[in-house]
Formats: C-alpha cells, structure tokens, sequence
C-alpha cells in the first residue's frame, strides 16, 4: 500500500512525467562509469587502465554539475538539460567508436571526461521542480525522500542493466545503452509542462553563486565526509570479498545497503516530522555512522550481509534532509547550483575516499578500510552538529 504522502505527490498530474523521466534519465549514473570499466578493461586487458578512464569520468562529472547548475538558473532548464544530453551521447558515441580501433588510454580517458562533464543535471532539476511545485515544508520533505528512493532504485537496476548487457551482448552494448536513456530520460523531463515553464527565484547575482552561503558551506563539508565514507567502503567490501574468496560479492552487498536505503527512505517519507530540519540533520548522519560501525568487526560473508541492512538504512533519509537544508539555505536563483556542489563534494569525496581506503587496506589490516569507512561518515556527523547553527532558518548568506 503506498503511503498517503507519495500518493498525494504522485496525484499532481504536473509532476508524474519528469518524475518518470527522471527515473529513466538518472539509471546511467549508476551503469554508465560501470559499463566504461568493462570496456577498457575488454579493450586493455588492465584493471589500472579502466579505472584510471573511469576515474576521468568523475572528475567531469565533479566539474560539469555546478556549472549546468548556475546555468540551469539562469537560462532554465531545457536549455541547459538537452544540449547536454546531445553531448554526452555524443561523446559516449565516440568512446565505443574508438574502442573498435586501436586507441590510447589518453583518448579514452578524455572521451570519458566529456561524457562525465556533459551529463544532464536531472537530479538538481528534478529537486528544483519539486521546490517550486509545493509550498508545503512537509510534502517537500516527503518529495525529496522519494527522490533519494528513485536514486536508489537507479543504483539498484543500473549495475544490473550494465552488467546483463555486457554478459548478452558486450560492453560497448552496454554504454550505448546508457546514452539512449540519458537521452530519452532527459528529452522527456524537458518537454514536461514543470521543466519548461520553471523559472529560478529572482535574486542578486554573485560570482560566488551560492557559496557565498555559510550553511552550503555545511552541506558540502558533509556531503564530501559522507562520499569519503561510500567510496572507502565500496574498496572495503571489495577487499573483504577478496579475503573470502568471491570479491565480485560486493555487488550484492550495495545492492542490500541500497534496498535497506530504499525501505528508509520511504519510511522517513510518509512521517510527519515536527522537530527541526536542521536537528535531523546530525541525528540521522549519527544513525549512518553507527550503522558502519559493526562492519569493523564482521567475521563471515553471511554476516556481513546481514549488517549491510544497518549500514543502509539511513542513507535516503540523511540525504533527503540535506536536499531539504540545500533549498532552504542556497540565496535565492542558486538552488539548482547549489544542489550541484553538494553531489560534486560526494563525487570527489567518494573518489578519495576510496583511494585511501586502498593504500590503508593494501598496508595493513582489512578492517582498516572500515575504520576509514566509519571515519568519513562521522566526519559528516561532525560537520553537521558543528554546522547546526548556520542551517536554520534565519541563517543568512555570508
């Protein structure tokens, strides 16, 4: 039975296509940068050289983010959002072209960058719709958790769709069919009737855009703590699985933390909340680094799945909540901007996180990159408490 708060959303005839389209346009975040691992890796035969093509990727997506952010607040959103999506088809087009000849490693990793830079910010645009479809503090909560839901269902079904398309058809299968869904997604969210007349609040324009706001500041220290967190423990799962025999085993272990995420998310949806945002904000970032905390010490592959449930559940909330303060707090005519630092913190976060989770695992002791791990996480609970004061309300941009 859906909640009465999603069936409230879902009835406003306005939002059912982009949130659709959305879903469809945002699967390639979680396929697309697998799907290019397997085919450098079928190209090169290297791991190294895969992930260093791979790692090309995210540093684009860390750039391009914030820059179509402020220029989806000041042009709009299908004039940013269709060129993009021409791009990045564009150059994913491309990358399987090259790779049926004899290419170099520079020429992938920079076919992948653009592919990255070029990728349509559905995610802050679909947030933006959602701030100026309701006017309502308690159903724009319920709406930004059931965004964070449809990222994880993206994170549950793209691994899948990239990894069923290499095994069936081959790798360069694979990308060009995240490229199609990038571009049908976005095509479709753009000419929705929401995405079309959305229009950014009017507000003074600063080079600094929204960091010029201390509480953004907040957000994108923690969010940057919480993608350190995701990307150590991706290495440290994978680590884990190798010292059990099965390293592949880490996909199912994200795939039981998204679903548990998912099941958190659409919980803290349908509840009406009465303290604060911004004291929600540390509890539930607390709720996530505790969750980790038990991982340091699992003994088994068995158990290990099992605690992966703590480890996820309140991932969607926390995130949902961070959507909330971001609206709240970015000056007005930068919220699409300021939606898009916050995920260039994770991205980066993750990427660094992950790189040191490596060193620290391949030097010592596995449970190290746990620790790691749990590290990052508390290092957002921090930030937030921390930060508290600046989140609310009356805080205003520096």
């Amino acid at each position: 039975m859906v909640p009465a708060a999603y069936r409230e959303l879902l009835a406003i005839r306005r939002a059912r296509l982009p949130v659709v389209a959305s879903l469809v346009g945002r699967l390639p975040l979680a396929s697309e940068g697998l799907a290019i691992l397997f085919l450098v890796r079928a190209i090169t035969g290297s791991f190294a050289d895969a992930g260093l093509v791979e790692a090309f990727a995210l540093v684009g997506v860390g750039v391009g983010v914030p820059i179509q952010g402020r220029l989806v607040d000041r042009l709009g959103q299908p004039r940013v959002l269709l060129p993009a999506a021409v791009v990045n088809a564009a150059s994913l087009g491309a990358l399987v072209i090259a790779a049926r000849g004899d290419p170099s490693v520079p020429v992938l990793a920079a076919l992948s960058a653009l592919s990255g830079l070029s990728i349509p910010p559905i995610s802050s645009c679909m947030r933006g719709l959602w701030a100026a479809m309701l006017d309502d503090a308690q159903a724009l909560q319920s709406a930004y958790a059931l965004d964070a839901v449809i990222i994880e269902v993206a994170f549950i079904t793209g691994p899948l769709l990239a990894a069923g398309l290499t095994a069936a058809v081959s790798p360069s299968a694979a990308v060009l069919a995240g490229a199609i869904l990038t571009v049908v997604g976005t095509v479709a969210f753009a000419a929705s009737a929401a995405s079309r007349e959305w229009r950014a609040l009017a507000g003074p324009r600063h080079w600094a855009g929204p960091l010029r706001s201390r509480g953004i500041w907040v957000l994108i220290v923690a969010s940057a703590g919480f993608g350190f967190s995701s990307g150590a423990l991706v290495l440290a799962l994978t680590a884990f699985g190798g010292r059990h025999g099965s390293p592949e085993i880490v996909g199912p272990f994200l795939s039981i933390q998204a679903v548990a995420s998912m099941v958190g998310g659409i919980w803290y949806g349908a509840r009406r909340w009465r303290s604060p945002t911004e004291e929600q904000y540390p509890r539930f970032n607390l709720a996530l680094a505790l969750g980790l905390a038990p991982l340091i010490l699992v003994p088994s592959v068995a158990v290990m799945g099992g605690l992966m449930v703590l480890a996820g559940l309140a991932i969607a909330p926390a995130t949902a909540i961070e959507y909330v303060l971001v609206d709240r707090i970015a000056p007005p005519g930068t919220s699409t901007e300021a939606f898009g630092w916050v995920i260039t913190a994770a991205v980066l976060g993750s990427g660094i996180g992950a790189a040191f989770a490596g060193s620290i695992v391949n030097a010592g002791d596995l449970r190290l990159g746990f620790v790691v791990a749990f590290a990052g996480a508390g290092f957002a609970w921090i930030a937030s408490v921390l930060g508290r004061p600046v989140l609310r309300p009356a805080a205003e941009p520096a």
